[in-house]
């Protein structure tokens, strides 16, 4: 057996047993438990496979890096479904997401220009600055509910400077 279908077989198969054991813990019944389960071994395969597509396009079909994208969309998924989840008495309670606040038009304005710097970068810069643009909107968008709107702009802003660089660099390894 090759490494990535090794990797694919402990990565969805994991998931899908780790799916099982915290529900057969808490004391779900075993009905539920191997629906969950059964769930969550289609579900996991079929993100492995759109992440291995994502890979293959990136990376091309010459190396094996698309295990890693496959991965991290595995693993990331599953990680906010099992984060979000509560058992309670045998019952599976899946928390229901707050209501969203009304945006004001300074948080718009913002939107709209960030997706103009994005379509700018993207013609000056190729997909690595729509890349960085993102990693700075995460940023900001992260930092702009605990701290003031200066120090999350100013701090997107590094931050999608140094991503387009890390980018840069990363892009220049696999080339060589």
């Amino acid at each position: 057996m090759n490494l990535p279908a090794l990797i694919l077989f402990i990565s969805v198969f994991g998931v899908t047993f780790y799916d099982f054991y915290l529900l057969k813990r808490s004391k779900v019944e075993l009905s539920s438990c191997f629906s969950s389960a059964g769930i969550t071994l289609v579900f996991s395969l079929i993100v492995f496979l759109i992440g291995a597509l994502i890979g293959f396009a990136i990376f091309g079909d010459d190396n094996e890096y698309w295990t890693i994208v496959s991965l991290v969309l595995v693993y990331g998924i599953f990680y906010f479904r099992f984060k979000g989840r509560e058992i309670k008495k045998g019952k599976i309670k899946v928390e229901k997401p707050k209501k969203v606040k009304k945006r004001s038009l300074k948080e718009n304005l913002i939107d709209v220009f960030a997706a103009l710097c994005g379509i700018f970068l993207y013609k000056a810069f190729g997909l690595m600055g729509v890349g960085a643009l993102g990693i700075g909107y995460g940023v900001y968008s992260y930092l702009n509910k605990r701290y003031n709107k200066y120090i999350s702009v100013i701090a997107g802003i590094l931050a999608g400077i140094i991503g387009y660089f890390l980018i840069i660099i990363i892009y220049l390894q696999i080339q060589s």
